[in-house]
């Protein structure tokens, strides 16, 4: 008998890119699947829309078990663990309501975990493509290189692991202070942790680069702002307590700090700005605190950020 997989999909509005997302799901070659559907503030219209929408489902698919939760409009990571603290199954497959799982996905990452059972997870690549699903440059999901610069790089995107239910037990849930980066957040802890990875360089995924917009990527308030500090500084200290913390993992992170100071200028959060810069301080030089400390001038931050913009600096 298969282990069971559940599929977790929080949904807020955008019920025209859900359907294809939980298509893709319900089409998987995988004999044992659930579904867990969270509602995660969906619009009154888009909410009707939604139950419509798995009322059909559950009527073309009946041998897979579809549930919808109410998850409150309290953002993804919240979304998520919701939506895991009701699921049944073995394997954990996270996944975006607006992306797409090609049929083999499942199938081929459960095998490995079954055969493979000293892994906590299996993850594969994400192409790009756009509204149509028509293939453009770039990808998620890459190999592991073996140097400090895998605490930093996000290596795998939401939809590219299937992870065994105890990895998550062993290693914690989505953080629920972070409104963005909480999927870089949750993918750099559990390698910082130690989780035992397979790579499959292939592509069993779509990221959807839609004109409707990615969540993470609408517009930019404090809050936003906010996680992104959070989510960073978080895993910075992570990679201290771990001993990681090398010259060029440094030197992301101060590239990372830089960017999220003048980001925080911008917005207009002084205070924050000021938490930020008591918190970097000590990590850093003298000179570059200096030139961190005239960051916190909106003329210097915008002028900055103008740099990143032009010469596309990771941030």
């Amino acid at each position: 008998m298969s282990n069971l997989i559940s599929v977790i999909i929080p949904v807020k509005n955008r019920i025209q890119l859900f359907i294809p997302a939980l298509d893709s799901v319900l089409n998987q070659r995988y004999p044992s699947i659930e579904v867990i559907v969270v509602d995660d503030g969906c619009n009154e219209k888009e909410s009707e829309h939604l139950e419509q929408v798995i009322s059909k489902a559950r009527g073309r698919h009946s041998n897979i078990p579809i549930m919808m939760l109410k998850g409150n409009q309290q953002g993804a990571a919240k979304a998520r663990n919701l939506g895991y603290l009701n699921a049944k199954g073995k394997y954990i497959q996270f996944f975006d309501s607006d992306d797409i799982l090609l049929e083999n996905k499942l199938s081929i990452q459960a095998g490995i975990l079954d055969r493979q059972p000293e892994l906590d997870m299996v993850y594969t690549k994400a192409q790009f493509v756009d509204d149509e699903l028509n293939t453009i440059n770039g990808s998620w999901g890459s190999a592991l290189k073996g140097n400090s610069m895998d605490y930093f790089a996000f290596t795998w995107q939401t939809m590219c692991p299937l992870y065994r239910r105890e990895t998550i037990d062993k290693f914690g849930l989505w953080d629920e202070e972070l409104s963005i980066n909480q999927d870089w957040e949750f993918c750099l802890r559990y390698k910082l942790l130690g989780a035992r990875t397979h790579f499959i360089n292939e592509v069993h995924a779509y990221f959807r680069k839609h004109t409707l917009g990615n969540i993470g990527n609408i517009g930019l308030d404090n809050g936003k702002v906010k996680s992104k500090w959070l989510s960073t500084y978080k895993i910075f200290q992570l990679c201290k307590t771990k001993g990681v913390l090398d010259k060029p993992l440094l030197d992301a992170f101060i590239k990372r700090w830089a960017y999220i100071v003048c980001m925080t200028s911008k917005v207009g959060d002084k205070s924050l700005v000021k938490t930020q810069l008591q918190s970097i301080r000590p990590e850093i030089s003298s000179s570059n605190f200096l030139m961190f400390s005239l960051l916190r001038y909106r003329l210097v931050a915008n002028l900055v950020l103008s740099v990143y913009s032009r010469y596309g600096v990771n941030k």
